[in-house]
């Protein structure tokens, strides 16, 4: 069906219809952005499915930026009413925390926009969508510094704690809108989060992971620089960790190539040089990326010792990735728009990882319903190569990720 002309006459909305339509355009964009991420929203399909012309969305939106910035806003307000109502929870800290997971993974919460892509709204208004997750996330930490005073919580970083499971809350939506899964997948996931900050992954609680490789010691080789193609696949490689680094920041839509080309301090010609376009250059960078995750699992199988504790040192070498110069790809939030090859290689990763996990079950070693975490896994460590602080960027902290994640939060 065309959309209609600019000519075509619109009524204006009354006041009431107006606010339920609005919502259910922010509704419906929002479920888009976590399923293809925030550069697949377009105007006139997001009004088609909500039953309107485009003519008559530009009464609520003037443009595709207007629209993603009220999908944020909306999520802003969102979580920050869940983080006030957990706080007035009348009960442990445990109980508070279980409240905010609640509400985010809930049915309203597939329609609450996922906080990535900010670079695609306007600067000024990404500063501010920034400023105020920030004040979400340090009051969930404040539960959790609670949780540690009331001794009912390990002594873990509470900032650290609070950025994993805030991450790994974004994770269970990205992954179920890219799967398909509807709300009770979302609120089963919540009853999963909770058992896991109460139990973690491990039956003992003593488990200390030990000789974990370097993730250097997986990528590099020592270079000839007498030898021009091996000093070639060395600037190759530096140029696809530089793009994967500004991917990861600040999404792959939003990051030009003059963007990595300032980064590397070098002309585009010599980003032409090795690539033909963005599009081949995205591919390389997913390339790179899989074959790492790949090196990590078979880093896993080498060097661990059991089934657990393979699945924790891929995750140690994860991190260590993420927080690295010239970090793998991290995959986007626009999860469901992968090449096919790209998204049978993740779900691949995913399968490997559950039977790895059931195997730790039926060995003893991993708690029950375990399996259930794995979908949700990768949001402990993706978010170290985003906007991470200062106070994240070192050699302790894949070593205290991999620790939280294994043993929960509950003494």
């Amino acid at each position: 069906m065309h959309p209609a002309t600019p000519s075509a006459k619109i009524e204006p909305p009354t006041d009431s219809k107006r606010s339920k339509k609005r919502t259910k355009l922010i509704e419906l964009s929002s479920l888009q952005m976590n399923r293809q991420g925030a550069a697949s929203v377009n105007l006139a399909l997001i009004g088609a499915d909500a039953g309107m012309s485009r003519n008559a969305v530009y009464y609520y939106f003037k443009d595709r930026h207007a629209l993603t910035a009220a999908c944020y806003e909306e999520s802003l307000r969102y979580l920050a009413e869940a983080i006030e109502s957990a706080l007035a929870v009348d009960g442990s800290a445990l109980d508070r925390l279980a409240s905010f997971i609640s509400q985010v993974l809930s049915e309203r919460g597939q329609f609450v926009a996922v906080m990535a892509d900010l670079d695609l709204t306007r600067p000024e208004d990404a500063k501010r969508f920034e400023k105020q997750n920030e004040i979400i996330v340090g009051k969930l930490q404040s539960i959790i510094e609670a949780g540690i005073r009331e001794k009912q919580f390990r002594r873990v970083s509470p900032a650290l704690a609070a950025r994993v499971l805030m991450s790994m809350l974004e994770w269970k939506r990205l992954w179920c809108a890219f799967m398909g899964h509807d709300a009770r997948a979302l609120i089963a996931g919540a009853g999963d989060l909770g058992r896991w900050l109460e139990n973690g992954i491990l039956v003992d609680q003593t488990f200390k992971l030990r000789d974990v490789p370097s993730v250097h010691e997986l990528w590099e080789s020592s270079v000839d620089v007498m030898d021009p193609a091996a000093v070639n696949r060395q600037r190759r490689n530096h140029l696809l960790g530089a793009a994967s680094s500004l991917f990861n920041v600040r999404g792959i839509h939003a990051t030009t190539i003059d963007d990595i080309a300032k980064t590397l301090g070098c002309t585009k010609g010599f980003v032409y040089h090795y690539v033909e376009d963005k599009d081949e250059l995205i591919r390389m960078c997913y390339d790179r990326a899989f074959d790492s995750y790949q090196r990590f699992w078979e880093a896993g199988q080498r060097y661990g010792a059991g089934t657990a504790e393979s699945m924790l040192i891929q995750m140690h070498l994860n991190a260590q990735a993420q927080l690295s110069k010239f970090p793998p790809l991290a995959i986007q939030a626009s999860l469901a728009d992968l090449p096919r090859e790209y998204r049978q290689r993740s779900t691949a990763i995913w399968k490997r990882t559950t039977d790895n996990v059931r195997l730790a079950i039926e060995a003893g070693v991993a708690h029950s319903e375990t399996d259930k975490l794995v979908d949700i896994s990768a949001g402990a460590f993706f978010w170290l190569g985003k906007r991470c602080p200062d106070d994240y960027k070192q050699s302790s902290t894949p070593g205290d990720v991999v620790d939280l994640f294994a043993h929960g939060l509950c003494l």
